[in-house]
């Protein structure tokens, strides 16, 4: 079977079901299509769902404007059970059937968690010790640990309370373990607690409504890119032949204005030919794209 030559950049915006890996996706669509460079913004563990934006060719040059944006999660706790992975499908630790916690408790417990916070990854979390996956050292019983980090959540609210089960919504910056925030939960309770489900709402400004099933995009992919020039709302400023070619040799034109401080798209011929960021009075060329 001929692969297709997909040649457009952009963004799929597709929804992960629970099971394979962000990287399975890549293989998935790779299977059929020919890609000069494809890659994922932010890792979803297998049994997480939800938002997994994916980068075609030049829109993987990206990723640093993407993937700093807020991420959002909706959170299915289970209580009475802490697990070696955190989650639902690891091997029990603890367990405790007999316990008393209000809804009231719960939600002024939560809020210990919003604002700046220190958080130790799961053992089982792609986070690498000294070159090797965490989560593979884990595996093998091996002894390590792993160095706490700052993360930022800046929205963690109670939506459903059902014992053993609650629901949380959490917003928060890249890098923050859902998995980390409800095992800390459990022992500031007093009461173990494992995350059961996992949804990602948002995710670099693509939200879980504007989501491509899976099976969609592999049917009919080029149908579902969101092409480079529609993924920012920065300013964009209009650029000739002569200002092109000097832009592809690292140049940036003279008689180009930028008055707005922050990232500017210089548009030739309807696509997007490089972002340029300025600061502090000075401009530089952030991407180039061919």
């Amino acid at each position: 079977m001929n692969k297709i030559s997909i040649k457009e950049s952009g963004v799929i915006p597709i929804y992960k079901p629970s099971g394979p890996t962000s990287v399975d996706i890549i293989r998935k669509l790779k299977k059929k299509y020919k890609f000069h460079k494809i890659g994922h913004l932010g890792t979803l563990d297998p049994m997480a769902e939800g938002i997994l934006p994916i980068m075609i060719n030049q829109a993987t040059k990206l990723a640093p404007i993407l993937d700093t944006s807020k991420k959002s999660y909706k959170a299915i706790i289970k209580f009475g059970i802490e697990t070696d992975t955190n989650d639902i499908t690891g091997k029990a630790l603890v367990q405790k059937e007999n316990f008393s916690l209000t809804r009231e408790e719960l939600e002024s417990s939560l809020l210990k968690f919003k604002g700046k916070i220190e958080q130790i990854p799961p053992k089982y979390a792609a986070v690498k010790i000294n070159g090797v996956r965490a989560y593979k050292l884990a595996r093998e019983g091996k002894e390590f640990e792993i160095k706490a980090k700052t993360v930022n959540v800046y929205e963690i609210e109670l939506k459903r309370f059902f014992l053993p089960y609650a629901e949380v919504e959490i917003q928060c910056s890249r890098g923050t373990y859902i998995r980390s925030i409800i095992r800390d939960l459990g022992h500031l309770l007093d009461i173990p607690a494992t995350m059961s489900k996992l949804t990602r709402s948002v995710s670099s400004n693509f939200s879980i409504k504007e989501s491509v099933l899976l099976e969609d995009a592999v049917s009919e992919l080029e149908n579902n890119i969101i092409p480079i020039e529609a993924l920012f709302k920065f300013p964009k400023l209009e650029i000739n032949k002569f200002e092109y070619k000097l832009i592809q040799n690292g140049q940036i034109p003279k008689k180009l204005i930028f008055s707005d401080t922050g990232y500017t798209q210089l548009i030739f011929e309807k696509k997007l030919s490089a972002i340029i960021f300025k600061e502090d009075g000075n401009s530089k060329l952030f991407k180039v794209f061919k």
